[in-house]
């Protein structure tokens, strides 16, 4: 509820005729029940590096396959659940994805291991791809098309905000609980995602016509230039605090923080610009600006250096 009337409050300047539809607390329910999916997925990311090594005796390479699992399969299932938000509609879909979240919460507490565990993650790999997919798909269908911009860019916060208070969270209540508080708030996350949905209308996108294609033609060039972008992400996560110690530099892991302030503070204050200037002309600005912010961190002599970078990117 109080998410709710957060971002009910950050759209509240656009209520002009667009308030006469009531989307705004549609979209704002939508974002709460996405965040609070995946949350969930976010929560357990810290605590399945020790289950597999201290509970389930298992190597380095396991951890790297238990994590690898669900991503996979959430890339392979989302053009599907695109398709399947379109066929039965996204509240249907949003809602399979937080009950299967909510499965996978409670089968980490049983003893299953390592099968069961693979097992886990796979499904919520499911549950990824349908939240997201299908959260983006109502998202966009609620808004208005002068406001789709602004839309994107606030629900894309809603996934990458629950990505980021998950660890955290998990990590506090592995210290409180162990396990077993953990597993019970993967579950309770994903059920407070149900109880939000079903306050929702359910929309009108269910029953349309879709096309076969998993790949429509006009979703490559567009997706190989967000690819590409999101190649620097992965650059200074991967890279960034590595680089700085290589230097003899100080306090590389911060880069990341900055990046991601920078990041939210942008999608925050600067998510009309699509609407206002059109796609391509903040597409070449936000490529230029990011490959200077590379540079910068790839030559940086000093860590100040290397901050403006992150920022920049």
């Amino acid at each position: 509820v109080a998410g709710m009337s957060t971002i009910e409050t950050h759209l509240d300047g656009i209520r002009t005729t667009d308030a006469a539809s009531g989307w705004v607390r549609t979209f704002a329910g939508v974002c709460v029940a996405v965040w609070a999916g995946f949350t969930a997925i976010g929560l357990v990311v810290p605590v399945i590096p020790r289950l597999v090594t201290e509970t389930l005796h298992g190597s380095a390479t396991l951890v790297g396959v238990a994590f690898a699992t669900p991503a996979v399969v959430a890339l392979l299932l989302r053009p599907v659940s695109g398709q399947l938000a379109q066929r039965w509609g996204p509240r249907s879909v949003v809602g399979l994805g937080a009950a299967l979240a909510a499965a996978t919460g409670l089968a980490y507490a049983l003893p299953l291991g390592v099968a069961g565990l693979l097992a886990a993650r796979a499904v919520l790999g499911v549950a990824e791809a349908l939240l997201m997919t299908a959260g983006s798909v109502w998202a966009v269908s609620l808004a208005p098309q002068h406001r789709r911009g602004q839309v994107v860019g606030l629900f894309g916060l809603s996934m990458w905000g629950g990505l980021s208070a998950g660890p955290v969270l998990g990590e506090l209540a592995y210290g409180v609980g162990s396990y077993a508080l953990v597993w019970a708030l993967a579950a309770t996350l994903p059920g407070i995602a149900l109880l939000v949905l079903s306050r929702l209308p359910r929309g009108g996108l269910a029953g349309q016509r879709v096309s076969r294609r998993l790949l429509p033609p006009a979703a490559v060039l567009p997706g190989l230039a967000l690819a590409a972008g999101a190649f620097g992400y992965a650059s200074v996560t991967g890279f960034g605090a590595l680089a700085m110690a290589e230097r003899g530099i100080a306090g590389g892991a911060l880069l990341l923080s900055l990046f991601s302030a920078a990041y939210v503070t942008v999608r925050l204050l600067a998510s009309r610009l699509p609407d206002r200037f059109g796609p391509l002309p903040v597409i070449w600005t936000a490529a230029v600006l990011e490959a200077a912010g590379l540079v910068l961190i790839a030559v940086a002599p000093t860590w100040w250096v290397a901050a403006v970078g992150a920022v920049v990117a």
